[in-house]
C-alpha cells in the first residue's frame, strides 16, 4: 500500500512527476493517477485509494484552483483535509480555494527538483509527521507567506 496519495490537475503534470520522483528517492511510496490500468473504473480506482492513504498531497496551481477545471483535485483535498491527511503544496503563486486555506501550504513554486532545498526538505518533513500521526515541526526554514485573493 503507498504512503502517500497525490492530488494534482493534469496539465501541471510536469511538475508532479518531479515531485513523485522526490518522494521515492526519500523511501516513500506515492500513488497517483498514472498507476490506473487501462479499462479500470477510475473515479472508484482514486475514491479507494484517496480512502486508503496515510497521507495526501494536494498540488495547488493555476490549473487546480479552477472550480470547474479543478473540482476533482478540491474535493479530492476537502476529503484529506476531513481525514486530517492533507499536505497542501502550491507550484504557482496562489491561494487555496475558500474552505481550504487554513492549512499552511508548502512553497514549491520554481522548485526544480533539489532535494537539498529547504522548502523541499520541510515539504518531506510535513509528510513524514502526517503519515507518523503527528504534527509537523517548525521547520528551520519558513516559507514566505501565501498570495491571498
Amino acid at each position: 500500500m503507498p504512503d502517500v496519495f497525490i492530488s494534482y490537475r493534469s496539465d501541471d503534470r510536469g511538475i508532479v512527476e518531479d515531485i513523485v520522483a522526490g518522494l521515492n528517492a526519500e523511501g516513500l511510496t506515492v500513488w497517483w493517477d498514472q498507476g490506473i490500468p487501462p479499462s479500470a473504473q477510475w473515479r472508484e480506482m482514486i475514491e479507494r485509494r484517496l480512502r486508503d492513504a496515510k497521507c495526501a498531497v494536494v498540488v495547488w496551481s493555476h490549473n487546480s484552483i479552477d472550480r470547474t477545471r479543478g473540482k476533482w483535485v478540491i474535493q479530492e483535498a476537502e476529503e484529506a483535509d476531513r481525514r486530517n491527511i492533507l499536505v497542501p503544496i502550491v507550484i504557482d503563486d496562489v491561494a487555496a480555494p475558500i474552505g481550504l486555506r487554513h492549512r499552511q501550504a508548502g512553497d514549491l513554486v520554481d522548485w526544480r527538483g533539489d532535494r537539498q532545498d529547504p522548502r523541499w526538505r520541510a515539504f518531506v518533513a510535513s509528510v513524514r509527521a502526517v503519515l507518523e500521526g503527528r504534527q509537523p515541526e517548525v521547520p528551520a526554514y519558513v516559507a514566505p507567506k501565501q498570495k491571498r485573493p
